[in-house]
């Protein structure tokens, strides 16, 4: 983790930043970037907020806010691996805000038209992903913080498409993209800076005859493409 360390500061100073876990079905890329447990096994994503956590306390004169989301792309398609978490926001660039958490029900079913994920940019120019929750991370209570985390990775991994192969039981047979999205506020002239953290943890690179990945269906040669 030290050695992306560097990285993971940047999002604090209003840099999107992008990491990504790559290699072959059972290299270890999922491990790597959520990890198992509370001590040395922690991956990537536990370890960078609560480095970002820690990195705040000394950050005076700034109000910080932090927001996580988890999404998977699958067969080309976008899909939220939050819908299991009651009572979280949509992206704050979504017109579809509600306060008695309709939308957040709606949004069970991704492949509904009305609330399917889609990529778009607001006035400001800035890229995200429509109708992808946001679950806000605690900032002044680092415990709190992790333990909202820990939900989150919780459900993610609960959601997330996963298929037999020759190497490896339960493949993710998709790419994962955690994001934690920062927004600072100076509290003396009142400048706004953003950063996303963006870590991705990318599906098997491994030869077919290695995976026996099934071409016999229409969505397995899909998946190809």
């Amino acid at each position: 983790f030290e050695e992306v360390a560097d990285f993971v500061q940047s999002a604090i100073d209003g840099y999107n930043v992008c990491l990504f876990s790559y290699g072959q079905t059972g290299s270890g890329k999922t491990h790597t970037m959520q990890g198992c447990g509370n001590a040395d096994m922690r991956g990537i994503i536990p370890r960078a907020v609560e480095l970002i956590l820690d990195s705040l306390k000394g950050r005076s004169g700034w109000d910080f806010t932090l927001e996580a989301s988890f999404l998977e792309i699958y067969n080309e398609e976008l899909k939220d691996l939050l819908v299991a978490v009651p009572n979280t926001p949509w992206d704050s660039a979504s017109t579809n805000n509600s306060t008695d958490g309709s939308d957040s029900r709606k949004a069970l079913k991704n492949t509904n038209d009305k609330n399917k994920l889609s990529i778009k940019k607001n006035t400001d120019g800035r890229t995200y992903v429509k109708h992808l929750r946001h679950v806000p991370i605690d900032t002044t209570n680092a415990t709190s913080g992790m333990a909202t985390l820990e939900n989150v990775m919780t459900c993610a991994a609960r959601s997330r498409s996963v298929a037999f192969t020759h190497m490896n039981a339960t493949s993710s047979r998709s790419h994962s993209v955690f994001s934690l999205h920062i927004r600072g506020t100076n509290l003396e002239n009142g400048l706004v800076a953003r950063g996303t953290l963006n870590l991705c943890d990318l599906a098997g690179s491994e030869r077919l005859d290695r995976s026996n990945h099934d071409l016999s269906t229409p969505e397995g040669m899909a998946r190809l493409k």
